[in-house]
């Protein structure tokens, strides 16, 4: 038997539209959360922890919702469809994809078509630092979906989420000269990485079961 559940966000957007005056549609944007899994504080088990997680997540956003303040301010988009490097896994992932970012003042968006890690999250936000934002919020599986991003030293570790990294140990800084670009305008110099064969799980395999 198999379920399909939209899991604690879904739970999220139900309960803080509860909360919420009516006609309030919920997001939910997913960070760089490869590697990573959702705390239980009230450690319950099956779907009641999906339930609890959500609940819990919408109360916390109806608090910092009630105090936030508001005003005026800049916003500038940015957008590039850019060509992936070569990978093992090109029967399952397409030949280019999509870069997005939003810039609010100094809070800048980067909207991934991939899972980042957490390491690559915070390397991108570090560059984006450096390149004068104060706050970078990474969004994960943005507009397209080329499976998971991890740094260098997560590719050679073989990590869970490396398996499902097909672009070899370089495509962090592949991300960063990208970006770059993208805010700045300009063409990316940097060549995309060689492929490398993740040592611990180059092969990328599906399979069905059921009647």
């Amino acid at each position: 038997r198999y379920y399909f559940s939209a899991d604690y966000p879904g739970a999220y957007y139900t309960q803080l539209e509860e909360l919420s005056d009516p006609g309030c549609v919920a997001m939910f944007l997913p960070g760089a959360l490869g590697g990573q899994n959702s705390i239980n504080p009230e450690g319950t088990t099956g779907w009641a922890a999906i339930e609890s997680v959500g609940r819990l997540l919408a109360v916390r956003t109806k608090e910092v919702a009630n105090r936030m303040s508001f005003r005026d301010t800049k916003v500038s988009s940015f957008y590039a469809e850019v060509t992936l490097p070569e990978t093992v896994a090109g029967a399952f992932v397409p030949e280019t994809t999509i870069l997005q970012a939003v810039k609010l003042d100094e809070l800048l968006l980067l909207f991934l078509p991939a899972i980042p890690s957490v390491e690559v999250g915070r390397a991108l936000s570090r560059h984006a630092n450096q390149l004068g934002f104060d706050t970078t919020f990474v969004v994960a599986a943005s507009n397209d979906d080329v499976m998971n991003v991890v740094s260098r030293s997560e590719f050679f570790q073989g990590t869970p989420e490396a398996q499902r990294h097909h672009y070899g140990p370089d495509m962090t800084a592949w991300l960063e000269a990208n970006l770059a670009a993208l805010i700045q305008g300009e063409q990316a110099t940097n060549p995309p990485p060689e492929r490398q064969d993740n040592p611990r799980g180059s092969e990328t395999a599906i399979t069905l079961n059921g009647s």
